[in-house]
């Protein structure tokens, strides 16, 4: 497992931000911060100040200055909250781009497997927990850092110089370990918090087995095994959550220690200052107690932030090396192996010219889709290879793609019918020719809400031809259409010179074809 640290400033980096956004948010931090110590102090200073009953003209100017203070320090909470929330949304829109770009690089099989809802939890939900690494974590910790410092900085000051220089160093140092003794946790508050993750998992899993399988192992009477590992899993599970539990206490116990320490420093340190100048080192000394819970609070959003990050990292597929296309349309398929979800292999070397017609034919279940899938790149072989020219099906160039796949169930987006034509692509064909040829209406009002299963397919090849392709991929092209509608598309396709493969059970598309792959 990489380092906590590493991890999340790996995705800080990822989110890029905005810097005057992110001065900002800093800067109303820092400033807020600082605001609140003065308010602290100001009221303290004040109150021992009247003690000596000075004139009221130095009363009103301080008491104006601590209202000021305080009147402006809603509004550059404000500020923060808003500059880090914006920095927040930013961050969640680049890492969901980069989550889109990832996830598009995925084969076919793997987006099977992801069907069950998780991949959309994560895209949702992950992203939105690792926005708190702004709200909830940099902007706020480095703010209060930064005000902590600089009330160090006052402490060195309150008396003749330098007798209260040593107890501001002393201070210091107390908060540095303090802090040090925060952030240095969180490697073991990640890694207890990923034992309870895996101990929940693991429990679901059993769970899930144990409503599956109960009564068929109860039947057979073997329903003790599966007791005995859920009780175990259980006991798991109780041990993880009780050690996130006790877990919990740390930040705010490491913190009241620290602040003790703090005051014990100020205290011990200037035993011959005046009352108000100690008193008012004491205040600013107690201070590390909020400035402490605000890194705590950091801590525990990074512990959250982390395993969020590390799900999503899950995600990742690494981009194999860059293949230079050498514009050879020639697509070769040798000893292709496909084991998932049935093997399907097709033995020896295959060569298709461009321009060629393949059939691929064989019973249903018999794996025709699941070789289009490896064929059209969409999908990575187990064996066996399949490259355009020179250049691996699944690394040829997404600009401008040489080769297109049309599935046996094509979907478009409602609206226009151009639109749906051109979305996303640089169309080189005449496109209202095109649906002209194969039945379909071509004008630009036209919207493809409703569309019969026939029309979809038609238009799908359209769709398909759009960019010129040198190679199409089609997946059962015909299975809705009439003889005449089969006859349209087939014309189409050979006037626009294309290499095609084609799946079929279609006698007319296969006596069409010049070349014929049969599946057992």
């Amino acid at each position: 497992m990489r380092p906590a640290n590493r991890r999340l400033l790996d995705w800080l980096d990822r989110a890029a931000p905005e810097r005057r956004l992110l001065r900002r948010a800093l800067g109303a931090s820092v400033v807020a911060s600082v605001s609140g110590s003065v308010l602290s102090v100001g009221a303290l200073g004040l109150l021992v100040a009247s003690s000596g009953e000075p004139g009221l003209r130095s009363v009103a100017v301080a008491l104006v200055v601590i209202e000021l203070v305080a009147f402006a320090r809603s509004p550059l909470r404000y500020l923060e909250r808003r500059s880090t929330h914006r920095l927040g949304f930013a961050a969640v829109t680049t890492w969901r781009a980069w989550l889109t770009t990832t996830v598009a690089q995925w084969p076919a099989r793997r987006y099977v497997r992801a069907r069950s809802g998780d991949l959309l939890e994560r895209a949702l939900g992950d992203t939105d927990e690792l926005q708190d690494l702004w709200v909830r974590a940099v902007v706020p910790v480095v703010g209060t850092l930064v005000g902590t410092v600089l009330a160090d900085l006052v402490v060195a000051t309150l008396g003749p110089w330098p007798h209260f220089v040593p107890a501001a160093l002393l201070l210091g140092i107390v908060q540095v370990i303090g802090v040090a003794v925060q952030w240095g946790s969180l490697e073991r508050l990640v890694a207890i918090d990923a034992r309870r993750r895996r101990a929940r998992a693991a429990f679901r899993d059993v769970s899930l087995e144990a409503e599956t399988l109960g009564a068929e192992l109860r039947a057979l009477g073997h329903l003790e095994v599966l007791e005995g590992e859920l009780r175990a899993r259980a006991a798991e599970l109780a041990a993880a959550e009780r050690a996130a539990e006790r877990s919990q206490w740390f930040g705010p116990f490491a913190a009241v220690m620290t602040t003790l320490a703090a005051l014990a420093v100020v205290a011990f340190t200037t035993p011959t200052a005046s009352d108000l100048s100690r008193a008012l080192a004491l205040l600013l000394a107690l201070a590390t107690a909020d400035s402490l819970a605000v890194v705590s609070a950091g801590v525990v959003t990074d512990v959250r932030v982390s395993a969020a990050a590390e799900r999503l990292e899950e995600l990742d597929t690494p981009v194999s090396g860059a293949h230079e296309w050498n514009g050879d349309t020639t697509l070769h398929a040798l000893d292709v192996v496909v084991n998932e979800p049935a093997r399907v292999a097709l033995s020896g070397p295959r060569t298709v010219a461009p321009g060629r017609r393949v059939a691929v034919t064989g019973p249903s279940g018999s794996g025709k889709s699941t070789l289009l899938r490896v064929l059209a790149g969409l999908d990575v072989p187990d064996g066996g290879s399949v490259t355009l020219g020179n250049c691996p099906v699944s690394e040829l160039p997404d600009e401008q793609r040489p080769l297109v796949y049309v599935p046996s169930d094509p979907r478009f987006l409602d609206g226009l019918l151009f639109d749906a034509l051109r979305l996303g692509r640089i169309v080189t064909h005449n496109l209202s020719d095109d649906l002209a040829r194969v039945g379909l209406p071509s004008d630009e009002s036209t919207r493809v809400e409703g569309w019969s299963r026939g029309q979809a397919q038609r238009l799908a090849v359209v769709r398909a031809l759009a960019t010129s392709p040198a190679v199409v991929v089609l997946d059962e092209p015909t299975s809705g259409l009439g003889p005449s509608d089969t006859d349209a598309v087939t014309a189409l396709l050979e006037s626009a010179g294309v290499t095609v493969i084609v799946a079929t059970h279609d006698e007319r598309l296969v006596a069409w074809c010049d070349e014929v792959w049969s599946l057992a």
